[in-house]
């Protein structure tokens, strides 16, 4: 299984923020961070990015293989 950036990203700063700021206050950070990435809006530009970064991957990866000297 690949773990994906952003969960590596996110988990890190919850840890950072967690041991930082203590229990309770790492709780509301998580309630008040899965308020905001529950909203339709932030749900909708995660997509675009999403499927933005998957194209450029694609189009870095036909270009690099295409490449006379890659791989």
């Amino acid at each position: 299984m690949r773990i994906r950036p952003t969960v590596a990203v996110a988990f890190g700063l919850g840890y950072v923020l967690g041991t930082r700021a203590g229990r309770e206050s790492y709780d509301e950070i998580t309630r008040q961070a899965r308020l905001v990435w529950d909203r339709p809006e932030v749900q909708s530009v995660a997509g675009i990015v999403s499927a933005q970064a998957g194209g450029a991957y694609r189009r870095a990866r036909t270009l690099i293989g295409s490449h006379p000297g890659g791989a």
